[in-house]
Formats: structure tokens, sequence, C-alpha cells
């Protein structure tokens, strides 16, 4: 298990509750602590994370199955582990950041002691990954129409794809099980705020098991949502399905929609960084449709400051193809759109070459 990764996950599984199960365990019992008035969640400390799990333990304990707040408790509850288990991933990433440097600095002894400290944190890490499930399971198990469900669903499918890892097989247990969960939100579910997400999860099983023409319509759906949080992503594998399908022309267009949503979403990294790599994959689908004479209008309105590398990226291609002259015509378009570029020798050459 990646531990940043696992964070990344748990900080969306803690998005989805409302409230901060210690806030809420020492309101219920007329306490405070620094923070507790101010606008949001506070950070959870280990000691209130420790009593909150306790409390909620214990009144979890003392309801019965059928009783209609149980849900919610067992809900709190998990929410406290999932802190907890935020709290033990960041210690295991400061102890790797420590062995990292006692392995650099030669100190056998601080090494072999960070060594034993995480395997004994990973231990903790995978039990209470074990708890974390089952109690959300549960809450499954116990009440088919809970409110916050598809909270739930969510919640629990991303903790087996992190279980899992980037090596799982799609039938690796951990993976089929998150499908399961992911289908039930998305068929259940229609107007739950993961919906998205659920949906590009499982475009993106579906990518990754060869099935372009599923994952692409999974893709489409989420990529007409105007301002989506994962709006960018669904539009950026929808340009690898076309590709993958050798569907060039429309693999083009999804790239170019891309950049453009990035343009319209200054403050969305994701799709600063998307808007990045798709420029750079432009000339990818427009070597097998598109007229030499015309890839620098496009790049130039489409590439920023890539433009002329973009230019020499589908040069390249066309020189592994065989497309000698269709490369020249790009170096001579290059040689006068950019006289005094530090390349222009290299074109020039390349121009003159013999095929």
């Amino acid at each position: 298990m990646k531990h940043a990764s696992m964070i990344m996950a748990l900080a969306l599984v803690e998005g989805c509750a409302h409230t901060s199960p210690a806030r809420d365990v020492r309101q219920a019992q007329g306490e405070k602590a620094p923070g507790d008035d101010a606008d949001g969640d506070d950070p959870a400390s280990a000691s209130d994370i420790e009593h909150t799990t306790q409390y909620l333990e214990q009144m979890a304990g003392e309801m019965d199955d059928d009783d209609p707040q149980k849900p919610g408790v067992l809900h709190q509850l998990a929410d406290a582990y999932v802190d907890g288990l935020s709290s033990f991933l960041s210690q295991a990433e400061n102890i790797e950041m420590a062995l990292w440097k006692a392995e650099q600095s030669g100190d056998d002894g601080a090494r072999e002691k960070l060594e034993a400290e995480l395997v004994e944190v990973e231990i903790l890490i995978a039990d209470l990954c074990q708890v974390v499930m089952k109690t959300y399971r549960l809450i499954l198990d116990l009440d088919p129409g809970y409110g916050k469900r598809d909270e739930v669903l969510f919640a629990l499918a991303l903790i087996h794809v992190e279980i899992a890892g980037d090596a799982a097989t799609l039938d690796d247990g951990n993976v089929l099980e998150a499908k399961k969960l992911y289908s039930e939100l998305i068929d259940g579910y229609p107007s739950s705020k993961h919906l998205s997400a659920a949906l590009v999860a499982m475009a993106d099983f579906s990518f990754a098991g060869g099935d372009m023409a599923g994952a692409l319509e999974l893709f489409t759906r989420v990529s007409q949502q105007p301002d989506g949080p994962v709006t960018a992503y669904a539009l950026y594998k929808k340009a690898w399905c076309h590709i993958n399908m050798e569907q060039a022309p429309k693999a083009l267009d999804a790239l170019i929609r891309v950049i453009e949503f990035a343009c319209d979403h200054p403050d969305d990294e994701i799709a600063s960084q998307l808007q990045i790599q798709a420029r750079k994959d432009l000339p990818r689908p427009f070597s097998s449709f598109g007229k030499p004479q015309d890839a620098w209008e496009l790049f130039s309105k489409y590439g920023g400051d890539l433009a002329i590398s973009l230019m020499e990226s589908l040069a390249q291609i066309y020189e592994e193809g065989g497309r000698h002259d269709d490369a020249v015509v790009l170096y001579d378009t290059l040689m006068k759109a950019a006289p005094d570029d530090e390349h222009f020798l290299y074109w020039q050459a390349e121009a003159a070459a013999s095929p």
C-alpha cells in the first residue's frame, strides 16, 4: 500500500463527513478544545481520536441492532477510525523519510531502529484498515435505507481500491468488491455528490481491462458536466479511449476540450496539469489525419509555449513513419515562424537532408 496514495484517498473519505467526530463527542460531553469555535473541522489530536473511538465504541456496543440511531453512530465511529488511520499513515511517511536520511548517511543503527518502527506502524495500519471496512460494512448490513448510504459505499470502495494497489489485477478480490460498491452507488444514488467519482472509477476499470467502448461511455457521461471536479480527467481519458480505438479526429477534439476546459477553470489544479499533458499529446492524433501545413496554426493556438516542441514532435513522428516530405513542410514552417530560435540550424539541416 502506498502511504501517500492512501492518505489522498482518506482525505476524500474524510470529506464525506459533515462534522468532526472528535468535536461531536466533545460537545456531547460538554467539553471544548481549541478551535471548536472556529469554522470548519479542527484537526484531531491522537488523544482526541482515542477518546472519540472509545466513546463511540461504547455507545454503539450498548445499542440494539434495530436501533435506528445505530448506523449513524457507527458512521461517526468509522470516521473516527479513518482519522486514526490517517494519523498512522502520516507517521509511516515520516518514518520513511527518516529512514531514507539514515540510509543516505550510513547510520545503520538508526536505520535498523526505524525499519522496526515502520513494520510496527504498518501492522497497525493493516489492522485498522480491516476495522474501518468492517464498520462500514456493518452499517450497510444493518440498514439498507440509511440516509448516507452513498457516502458509506464510496468510502468503503475507496479503501478497497487502495488496499488492492496499483499492481492489482481486475480479478483481485478488493477490486471486485470496489466495483460492486461503486455500481450500487451509481445505480441507486443518481444525485449523490460522489456519482462522478464513482463513474470515473468504473470507467478506469473498463479502460484497464481494454473495454474502450465501455470506458468511453462512462467518461463521456462525466465529461458532460460543465464544472465537475473530474471533468478534465474524464475528457483526457476520453481522448485516450478514442486514440486506442483509432478514432484520431475525435481524440484530437477531446484533447482540445481538455485545454479549453483548463483555460476556463484556471483554479482547477487537476485541469492545469492535464492541460500540459494534453498539449504534449496533440501531435499523435493529428499525425493520423491532419495536413502538415495546418499543424502550426493548431499548435500555436492550443499548444501555448509548447508550440515549437509540438511541431518538432510531429516531425519526428513523420520521419519515423517514412514521411520525410511532410516533416520538411514542418521544418520550413518553423524556420519562417521562429527564425531566431536556437534550433534554426537543426531545422535547416533536417529539411535539407535526404530521406
